[in-house]
């Protein structure tokens, strides 16, 4: 598993966790934040890539005029 899933809060590197928090910290705020967690997946997994970057771009740029 990637980024230390497998570890405990409590070690502090556990990248999913904080993750989850962060998201959690940014909705809090009212922030608009965009979070995909994609279970099972490695770092960087062009699968995950493929079937969820256009969608993210997508929310990124929503808003923006198209020239």
């Amino acid at each position: 598993m990637d980024a230390g899933a497998n570890n405990t809060e409590a070690s502090m590197k556990n990248w999913v966790i904080a993750n989850q928090k962060m998201a959690a910290a940014l909705e809090a705020q009212g922030y608009h934040y965009h979070f995909d967690f994609a279970k099972g997946a490695m770092h960087n997994d062009t699968h995950v890539v493929n079937q969820t970057l256009p969608g993210v771009l997508e929310w990124l740029w929503r808003g923006y005029p198209i020239d």
